[in-house]
C-alpha cells in the first residue's frame, strides 16, 4: 500500500476491524458520519465486516449512521457544489488534502461544527443501523437478481429499465423461468 507514492505500514483487513471496533467501542455505542456516506462509505464498511464475520460486533458497537451530503442540501439548498472539499472552503475557507481519510474527517468535523447545523438536523439525518444493514443487503440481492436478468438484457428482450424494475422486485431469471415452467407465458403474465 502506497500514500503519495510512499509505501505504509499495511495489516489484514480483519486485523484492522478488530482495531477499529475496539477503538469505537471505548467511545460507547456511537453513530458513524460522512458525507456521501450512505451511498459509497457505508455500504463499503458493512461489506468489509460482513467478509471477515463481524457484523455483529459492527451492528452490536454502531448504533446509526448520518450521511451530511442530504443534511447540507436541505439545510443549504442551492448552492453551486454539495462536495465536501466546495463546502469546506465555502464555510470553513480551508483548503485541505480531499480523499485523504484523516484530512476528510477533520475537515468534516469542522464543517459541521462551523455551520449552521443543529443536533435536530443531525438526528433528521441519522439511520439506525439495522436499516442501513437491511438496504444494504436488499441492493446487494438486487445486483445479483440484475446480474441474473442480463442474458435478457443482452438478448434485447427487455430494456435495462425493465430488468431493475423486475430485479427491486425482488425477481430474478431463475424466477421468471419458473412461471414459465409452471404455466408457459400466462405464468409470466401472472407474475
Amino acid at each position: 500500500m502506497f500514500q503519495n507514492g510512499k509505501p505504509v505500514q499495511s495489516d489484514t483487513l480483519y486485523n484492522v476491524l478488530v482495531l477499529f471496533l475496539a477503538w469505537l467501542q471505548c467511545l460507547g455505542r456511537c453513530v458513524l458520519v460522512g458525507h456521501n456516506f450512505k451511498k459509497f462509505d457505508l455500504p463499503r464498511i458493512i461489506r468489509a465486516f460482513e467478509s471477515v464475520k463481524l457484523t455483529g460486533a459492527f451492528k452490536d458497537t454502531v448504533m446509526g449512521s448520518i450521511d451530511t451530503l442530504p443534511l447540507y442540501r436541505s439545510v443549504y439548498p442551492g448552492i453551486e457544489s454539495y462536495k465536501q472539499e466546495y463546502l469546506v472552503t465555502k464555510f470553513v475557507n480551508i483548503k485541505y488534502s480531499a480523499h485523504d481519510a484523516l484530512a476528510d474527517v477533520e475537515s468534516l468535523q469542522q464543517l459541521v461544527c462551523n455551520t449552521k447545523i443543529t443536533d435536530e438536523c443531525l438526528i433528521e439525518q441519522s439511520e439506525n443501523i439495522m436499516s442501513s444493514m437491511h438496504l444494504y443487503n436488499f441492493n446487494k440481492d438486487c445486483d445479483y437478481n440484475q446480474f441474473s436478468l442480463a442474458c435478457l438484457l443482452n438478448n434485447k428482450i427487455v430494456s435495462k429499465e425493465m430488468v431493475k424494475k423486475i430485479a427491486f422486485s425482488g425477481l430474478c431469471l431463475h424466477h421468471l423461468q419458473l412461471a414459465i415452467d409452471r404455466n408457459g407465458v400466462e405464468g409470466l403474465s401472472q407474475l
